[in-house]
């Protein structure tokens, strides 16, 4: 399958996908198909390092932190699809597979059947290869260890949704312009958040969600460093979300 097709995530399961295989890890490449990436509220202050991170709408009620692509731009790879930058996000490190909910029929994840580093059952590709489901359509020990992986993620993906429903509903979140419109981001209101009252404070730091919203503050320094004299709506969106301080 080549690279450069569209990322298609459908829900894993035995009879879908019996016979379908899994293979060695072929880089970071898969990126170049897309413009943000979800980040998880825990390794934030991580990924904050390399790359800008926002808040974005996820679904009616929800955001969801990603960090993203300006347009012109692309992710810290090499020529060989290596990542370049200090950390590695969760969701490209356990790609082509995504968590999701387990339901009657499924696993509790999605897989990119678009992505080559996965298989149809026929013909298989070599040795390196493994199956998904074995003959009695139960999870095989290669799809286990991944499985066991995606839980962690998937409690860690809630627990950036309470997040981001906090900062909705304490009204901490103001409107991020980006060039081209399209998706609507948001970054966090640092006036708000030094205003929040002190026990709720508390409760930001103690659940490292304190960490999580100044990581997301921060990253966007790196369109500050990217810009150019054309790249104007990074004034703007610098001065949105980023109040300055004054000193006496």
């Amino acid at each position: 399958m080549s690279a450069a097709m569209t990322p298609r995530f459908e829900p894993l399961n035995p009879q879908r996908h019996a016979g379908w295989l899994m293979g060695p890890h072929q880089g970071y490449g898969f990126l170049h198909r897309v413009s943000a990436l979800e980040v998880m509220a825990d390794e934030c202050h991580r990924v904050a390092c390399d790359l800008p991170v926002v808040w974005w709408a996820t679904g009616a009620e929800t955001l969801g932190l990603s960090a993203v692509i300006p347009p012109g731009r692309d992710w810290p790879l090499d020529s060989d699809g290596a990542w370049l930058g200090t950390y590695i996000p969760l969701m490209a490190r356990i790609y082509p597979f995504a968590p999701g909910e387990k339901d009657p029929n499924g696993v509790g994840a999605y897989v990119d059947i678009n992505s080559p580093m996965v298989c149809p059952p026929e013909p298989s590709p070599g040795p390196d290869w493994q199956p998904w489901f074995d003959a009695q359509g139960e999870v095989s020990s290669a799809l286990s260890a991944v499985l066991e992986v995606l839980r962690g993620v998937f409690r860690a993906r809630q627990e950036t949704i309470a997040l981001g429903r906090a900062l909705q509903q304490l009204q901490l979140l103001n409107p991020l312009p980006w060039p081209g419109g399209g998706n609507q981001f948001y970054t966090l209101n640092l006036e708000a958040v030094g205003a929040m009252p002190p026990p709720v404070q508390e409760v930001f730091k103690r659940r490292g969600w304190m960490k999580a919203a100044y990581a997301q503050v921060q990253s966007l320094g790196h369109l500050d460093s990217q810009r150019s004299e054309s790249d104007e709506w990074s004034d703007t969106a610098s001065s949105s979300s980023i109040s300055k301080r004054k000193t006496n």
